[in-house]
């Protein structure tokens, strides 16, 4: 029961029986590392990474924390990009309202107003008062009163 390593954090003592653990190291390659950030990137939870590269999840996190963490901002910048050059590309006969509206709303916070939103804002006099005002819109008396 003798071990040079007694001390060692591999050698363990247990009901006077000498146990060696031993450790294995997990070293990632390079596929594995461009396959971590390519599901991170596309949202994929740690458990479903770690389960396809049949690891632990601590150890996906210890060991890809850089990719983990990146790969969202990167997905992020080039889709940003790639909205970007729809919304105002000159080579398209009309570049895309809906992909400017959309950056302006989220980088330039830009927002739709809602009418009943407005409404909100205003005491009941006031209501009584818009109301009275285009109460005519869309009926015959628009015709006669305009």
């Amino acid at each position: 029961m003798d071990c040079a390593l007694r001390n060692a954090p591999h050698c363990l003592m247990a009901k006077g029986f000498l146990i060696r653990m031993f450790k294995t190291l997990y070293e990632p390659t390079d596929e594995q590392r461009r396959t971590v950030t390519a599901m991170a990137s596309c949202g994929v939870p740690q458990q479903a990474i770690a389960s396809v590269l049949q690891i632990d999840p601590k150890t996906l996190r210890k060991h890809f924390s850089s990719e983990l963490e990146t790969a969202a901002a990167k997905a992020n910048a080039k889709v940003a990009s790639t909205l970007f050059a729809k919304a105002t590309s000159p080579a398209m006969s009309t570049p895309s309202v809906t992909a400017a509206i959309f950056w302006l709303k989220c980088r330039a916070n830009w927002r739709t107003t809602d009418p009943a939103e407005d409404k909100e804002k205003l005491g009941k006099k006031e209501i009584q008062r818009a109301f009275a005002a285009t109460s005519e819109r869309g009926t015959d008396w628009e015709r006669l009163l305009n």
